[in-house]
C-alpha cells in the first residue's frame, strides 16, 4: 500500500513536472519569436532610413548600421 502511495505520488509530481515544462517551452518560443519580429522590424526600419541617406554618404550609412547593430549588410540601393 505505501509503495503504491508513493508511486501515485511519484506520477502526480512528474505530470505536474511536465506541464510546467511544457509551458516553459511555450513562453520560450514565444520570446523567440517577439524577438524575432523586433529584429525584423529594426532591420526594415534601418534600411528605410537608408534609403533615405543616399549612396552619396555612405559613411552615414554605415554610422546608422553600426548603431542598429547590423554591421556589416549594406544599405539597399
Amino acid at each position: 500500500d505505501s509503495i503504491l502511495k508513493t508511486a501515485r505520488a511519484l506520477v502526480e509530481d512528474t505530470k505536474k513536472l511536465v506541464a510546467v515544462l511544457l509551458q516553459a517551452i511555450r513562453d520560450l518560443a514565444k520570446s523567440a519569436q517577439d524577438a524575432v519580429d523586433s529584429i525584423t522590424r529594426l532591420t526594415d526600419t534601418v534600411k528605410f532610413g537608408c534609403s533615405f541617406i543616399g549612396t552619396e554618404q555612405s559613411d552615414a550609412q554605415v554610422m546608422l548600421i553600426n548603431a542598429a547593430g547590423m554591421w556589416p549588410q549594406p544599405c539597399p540601393k
